[in-house]
């Protein structure tokens, strides 16, 4: 029983079940079909997750961005490796961004929230010349919007 739970820690860490845990915590939201954001916000992610997000964010007028792992290889998908360079870089040839960016906060590690090029959250923020915050879940995201 224990190796169980640990194979099913193993799994969620490789990424299998967090879409079901994403949309459980969408639907706890209960966010209505009249909500939007109160401001324009940029939201990247992976692109395995992004088709997943901009369903689920459609409502809300959200600006979803995925981004390609050019640094690591494009069959990278997930959020969670994602380098810094590679999102500023695509976020700046990519058209106007909102108000403010949300990133992924698994593309941070560490007491010191580094990404794995070694940039901080405020070296994202200054490259793009927007605030940055970090979005570990949706509600997260509808904070960010205003709705709480």
């Amino acid at each position: 029983p224990m190796d169980h739970y640990r194979s099913l820690d193993a799994l969620r860490e490789n990424g299998v079940g967090l879409v079901r845990e994403f949309l459980d915590e969408w639907k706890a939201l209960a966010i209505g079909p009249a909500a939007s954001c109160a401001r324009s916000l940029t939201l990247v992610t992976g692109l395995l997750f992004a088709p997943i997000l901009r369903h689920a964010a459609a409502g809300l007028a959200l600006d979803v961005r995925a981004v390609t792992n050019t640094t690591l290889g494009e069959s990278i998908t997930v959020a969670g490796l994602l380098l810094a360079r590679d999102v500023i870089a695509q976020l700046k040839r990519g058209g106007a961004l909102g108000e403010q960016v949300l990133l992924p906060r698994v593309m941070f590690r560490g007491p010191d929230e580094t990404s794995l090029d070694d940039m901080k959250p405020a070296d994202v923020a200054a490259a793009l010349g927007r605030p940055v915050t970090l979005a570990a879940s949706m509600a997260d995201v509808v904070q960010a919007c205003g709705l709480v």
